[in-house]
């Protein structure tokens, strides 16, 4: 009797253990493509040794769960694979996720229209349920809605239970289906972002100096050894190159790049970390857009006609202070009460260094006035 309530216990503790190693991993549910097809959940077999069969299994809302199908009737889930749950209509009528989806995850369907009750809901919180062979939850989650189109909700530690703050939205459009979540930390992960005032000043101008502000942030659980640092502007002129130190685990760093703007444009920057060992390449690179405005009082208005004589035009006469040319096209003038006027690019195009324009509302100022 000792013997055989021994083995009892094992294979009850067994059979739990192969249950709760099945957790659901991700929820796309306002997918960018039709969501009849383009919703999904994915789930991940924890363990490092035992297969799970799959037959059935359960998957939906809290109103219904159906049966997991699967197109290749094989059911078994692989230690440490993937499963990407779809709507039975995607394997025929989409293919929206196919290049995401690497060849080592398994495509499983349910047994229905949609996923749940009616579709997973993009307006109202919905609980999306793991349920296993026996009838038990083996794992859930209860997201709230609010997550722009291609936007999943991805498992942080997918070893790490359902709780809600083990959860947050994927880091790439259209998500991580059948592959490591992008929100799960990485051994090795550094990323760049712009810091909160990425700008100073704010507003740059010609001829003024430019600080560009960046943040650069070991995401990994291990020290990254061996980044490179750079900024480009404009394609082409390679502003800055730093080999960085090694970076702990959890630590960032502050860079401040000077530039100084030799004229107004608008300037494309591409700025990038690279680290060869880097497991989550997508957040290594910014790229931006900077407008460089032109100096002040660079055309300062020089005349001011408020009250013409009976029929002839107001107008406005500025003067370029520059050395250089500046184009006026989509400049405005302003009054005090906000009322705006735009220039005219096919008039006025281009102002001469050291030039005249009059600017005025009336084209019939040629009458009134010998013009150049």
């Amino acid at each position: 009797m000792r013997k055989f309530f021994l083995s009892g216990t094992f294979i009850l503790l067994l059979y739990t253990t192969l249950q709760a190693q099945i957790t659901l991993t991700e929820v796309m549910y306002n997918p960018i493509g039709p969501e009849a097809t383009d919703e999904f959940i994915e789930i991940y077999n924890t363990s490092a040794t035992d297969t799970v069969n799959l037959r059935g299994y359960r998957v939906g809302d809290g109103s219904l769960q159906e049966p997991i199908i699967s197109p290749d009737s094989l059911y078994y889930l692989l230690p440490g694979q993937f499963a990407v749950i779809f709507d039975l209509d995607y394997l025929s009528q989409s293919n929206s996720y196919d290049d995401l989806i690497p060849a080592s995850a398994k495509i499983l369907a349910v047994d229905d229209k949609t996923l749940g009750s009616g579709g997973l809901s993009n307006s109202r919180s919905e609980t999306v349920l793991v349920i296993d062979a026996a009838g038990d939850t083996v794992s859930s989650y209860a997201y709230l809605p609010g997550n722009p189109p291609g936007i999943s909700i991805e498992k942080i530690d997918l070893s790490g239970g359902d709780r809600a703050d083990n959860w947050a939205n994927s880091l790439f459009v259209n998500g991580t289906p059948g592959r490591n979540n992008s929100v799960t930390p990485k051994d090795f992960d550094l990323s760049l972002a712009p810091a909160a005032s990425f700008l100073t000043p704010q507003q740059p101008r010609m001829g003024q100096p430019l600080d560009l502000n960046f943040v650069i942030r070991n995401r990994g659980r291990r020290d990254a050894p061996g980044g490179i640092f750079s900024v480009v502007l404009a394609d082409t002129i390679n502003l800055w190159h730093e080999s960085l130190p090694t970076l702990s685990a959890g630590d960032s760093l502050f860079r401040s790049v000077r530039w100084l703007a030799t004229q107004a444009d608008c300037v494309k920057i591409r700025a990038q970390v690279q680290f060869a060992a880097d497991e989550q390449p997508g957040n290594n690179q910014f790229d931006g857009q900077i407008t460089v405005s032109w100096p002040e009082q660079a055309v300062i208005i020089n005349e001011i006609m408020f009250n013409p004589v009976s029929g002839a035009p107001e107008w406005v006469e500025v003067f370029n202070l520059l050395p250089m040319p500046v184009p006026l096209a989509n400049w405005q003038l302003r009054d005090a009460s906000g009322q705006t006027g735009e220039v005219e690019a096919e008039r006025f195009p281009v102002l001469k260094p050291r030039g005249l324009a009059v600017l005025t509302a009336d084209v019939s100022i040629g009458n009134f006035y010998d013009l150049p």
